[in-house]
């Protein structure tokens, strides 16, 4: 997801110095960019559960709405300066994680079809991970600085990273525990 997300912003940039004339349509496309990589996300993710069509589709519609939320998040995280209260920027990073990721954890279960339970579960799940994810995105933007550059910029790097995958793992193992819990309840 960091790669797929990422890398767009890479080319743009290469992009904007090779060819100035496409700057101002920068933005468009890379919000664009953006959403097409939470979309694919939520495909691949959709695909690798491994129940069919429905669920790829479910997933990658959940995750496009997951990308329109969490661009919000991105915005607000981008345009914050040192006099932001921290616990009001961890709880809006939180509770727009666990709003997108709901959301995405929502549409992709009922892609699934199996039972309002799984739905639930996989709503809640991901929502957790969303909240989670939201306060690690945030969390260098909000944490002094330290006395070494390595320190600081490992921790700039791997809190977002962190950020962007607690929502997909947990997210993802509680739909897969709740669809082998089901599959073995079918069996009994």
């Amino acid at each position: 997801m960091v790669v797929m997300a990422g890398l767009p912003h890479f080319l743009f940039g290469f992009l904007s110095t090779s060819f100035p004339s496409i700057q101002p349509f920068l933005p468009i496309i890379s919000q664009l960019g953006l959403l097409l990589a939470f979309f694919a996300d939520g495909a691949i993710g959709g695909f690798w559960l491994g129940t069919g069509r429905r669920t790829i589709w479910g997933y990658a519609s959940g995750f496009l709405v997951a990308g329109v939320v969490m661009s919000q998040t991105f915005t607000y995280i981008r345009f914050l300066s040192g006099g932001q209260d921290p616990l009001r920027a961890l709880f809006y990073c939180a509770a727009m994680g666990s709003l997108g990721f709901g959301l995405a954890g929502a549409l992709g279960g009922l892609g699934v079809g199996s039972s309002r339970r799984l739905v639930l579960r996989s709503t809640a799940g991901f929502s957790l991970g969303g909240a989670l994810g939201g306060m690690f995105l945030v969390s260098p933007f909000l944490l002094p600085y330290s006395d070494s550059i390595l320190v600081d910029q490992l921790l700039t790097m791997t809190l977002p990273l962190a950020g962007f995958l607690i929502p997909h793992l947990l997210g993802g193992a509680v739909v897969g525990s709740a669809l082998e819990s089901e599959a073995r309840k079918n069996e009994v």
